[in-house]
């Protein structure tokens, strides 16, 4: 049985885009997504690894046929660690980063999460201006977390009881 929590389709006039589960036809438009934003970018095992567990939360922002974008989160007890977020460069800032991480997070907490942590890179300030929008906060910071290039990464965490 699939516990998985069907996310609500949300359709916005800016983004002209609607969230909804990813699929293994998906797949292939995700690994070209996947590769036009990170220099070290997951194998497609990967996402055929998170398609198949429960407690991970897939969903892509799309429009008829063509994936936008996507976020990749699970669920570790009461904590949602969000794991990848992408977005094609044709269709970065109409709001699908945003999106796709407050569906992430209200799947979350719908099964039971109150934290959120993820890690971004300490000089991607686009991202981490979006996570502060969301609630999360600096954390940590991991030396060398990253290669290609290697940089430090900043971990930031949401809690669901504090005011964002």
């Amino acid at each position: 049985m699939d516990t998985r929590i069907q996310p609500q389709p949300r359709d916005t006039a800016r983004s002209e885009a609607t969230i909804r589960l990813l699929s293994e036809a998906d797949l292939d438009q995700i690994m070209t997504i996947e590769s036009n934003s990170f220099s070290s970018p997951w194998p497609r095992s990967a996402f055929d690894l998170a398609l198949s567990a429960t407690a991970v939360f897939c969903l892509v922002a799309g429009r008829s046929d063509t994936v936008c974008g996507y976020i990749i989160g699970s669920r570790q007890g009461g904590t949602c660690l969000v794991a990848n977020l992408a977005v094609h460069p044709d269709h970065r800032r109409r709001g699908l980063a945003s999106q796709l991480l407050g569906a992430t997070i209200e799947m979350a907490e719908q099964q039971g999460a109150t934290r959120c942590r993820l890690e971004v890179r300490i000089s991607n300030r686009a991202a981490i201006n979006l996570y502060r929008k969301h609630g999360f906060r600096p954390f940590a910071v991991q030396a060398s977390y990253y290669s290609s290039p290697v940089e430090d990464a900043l971990t930031m965490t949401r809690d669901r009881n504090l005011p964002e």
